[in-house]
């Protein structure tokens, strides 16, 4: 089940209880915990912060710094998708939260990563490449090695960064992995050739591109080898460019390495921005659809209800049509066995065995269809009280 905190509740329980107990109530492990607080960069006491506070000893408590650019301040554990977690239907039913606010002005954002970030340079000997930028290149060893001790040669298995081109492609690339990394963007590149590259900073994707300039442009060969554009997209696969820089004769991208790295950063908090502004109109709408629904059950279970009522009366009422058409025909067969008896009667004086045979049966089978005698139709009231006559 996914747990939500906002990011500074978090902070203030892991500084008021050892953090295993904290964990217990998420119901995860220490160390858990200990990562999450860790991507949402917030400090945790150390080892002996307990125990010196417990023997009365100064302890200080590392203060919570300001959210880093693109990291949420909702802290989750469990499973959650991109945008939506697994909310219940309870808690999208409930109290809407306000609409988010971010205090900070993007641009005082900015500012701050700029001062973090420093200065980016790109060098072209290179001592220390990033862990993905080393493992394109370690396959690349691999593919040398291949390509060295067997005779034949097929164009899917050779090198790839050998050229010049793709040489200085994983250097810029490199110097850009290592300043985002600052801000734990982890760089994920798929792809033979490195050509799809995504930086995540806890769930923003940031989609990039760094490849040749658009062919008819020819490069300065004062200073390029060949032009190259670094370019920020709108989502991975997607061709909708959101910011780029390109190759200048006076200008290359090498020296442009520092304001990339600042933008992609930015950029990772104004895909947040957008996302939790989204998701609250998501979970207002959500909360809306839910209200429809559960007015328009209310409504039809009324109308089912009006419905089976009506119905109800309707049958009771065919039942009493019912009932008063078989007593008029009860009283109609008395009326007619008296009729034809007193016709008799006059006419011969005398009563008739076999008619009086014939009125017993009339009389009792005008008993059995008569309601009033029977009591028992559909509609009628159950009757307890002893009635005049059945004793």
């Amino acid at each position: 089940m996914t747990k939500r905190i906002e990011r500074d509740a978090l902070y203030d329980l892991v500084w008021s209880e050892p953090v295993r107990t904290v964990a217990a109530r998420f119901q995860i492990s220490d160390v858990a915990l200990k990562k999450a607080c860790q991507r949402a960069s917030i400090p945790t006491p150390d080892r002996g912060y307990w125990a010196k506070r417990e023997a009365g000893k100064s302890v200080t408590k590392i203060a919570l710094p300001p959210r880093s650019p693109g990291h949420s301040n909702v802290v989750t554990f469990g499973h959650s998708s991109y945008w939506y977690p697994n909310w219940t239907a309870e808690e999208l039913a409930g109290p809407l939260p306000p609409p988010p606010k971010f205090p900070e002005p993007i641009e005082d954002v900015r500012a701050r990563v700029e001062r973090a970030v420093g200065k980016v340079k790109c060098t072209t000997k290179v001592t220390g490449w990033h862990p993905a930028i080393r493992k394109l290149l370690e396959k690349d060893e691999d593919r040398k090695k291949k390509a060295a001790s067997s005779p034949y040669s097929f164009s899917w298995d050779e090198p790839v960064f050998t050229t010049d081109v793709e040489q200085r492609r994983l250097r810029i690339l490199d110097a850009i992995f290592l300043a985002v990394g600052r801000f734990n963007g982890k760089v994920t590149v798929r792809g033979r050739e490195a050509r799809d590259l995504t930086i995540t900073f806890d769930r923003q994707h940031v989609a990039v591109a760094l490849d040749p300039e658009q062919a008819g442009r020819k490069p300065d060969p004062a200073k390029l080898i060949a032009p190259l554009r670094f370019s920020i997209l709108r989502g991975f696969g997607s061709a909708e460019v959101r910011a780029s820089w390109v190759d200048e004769a006076r200008r290359p991208l090498e020296d442009q390495l520092t304001s990339i790295a600042v933008e992609l950063v930015v950029d990772a908090e104004v895909q947040l921005r957008e996302g939790t502004l989204h998701h609250h109109r998501w979970r207002a709408e959500q909360k809306s659809r839910l209200e429809r629904e559960e007015e328009e059950r209310r409504l039809e279970a009324i109308r089912k209800e009006t419905e089976r009522r009506e119905q109800e009366r309707l049958e009771r009422l065919e039942a009493l049509f019912k009932a008063a058409d078989d007593y008029r025909r009860a009283e109609d067969i008395r009326s007619f066995v008296a009729k034809l008896a007193q016709r008799i009667g006059e006419a011969e004086n005398r009563r008739d065995a076999a008619f009086d045979q014939w009125a017993t049966w009339a009389l009792e089978d005008a008993n059995r269809i008569d309601p009033s005698v029977t009591l028992n139709f559909p509609g009628l009231p159950k009757i307890t009280a002893e009635l005049p006559g059945d004793r």
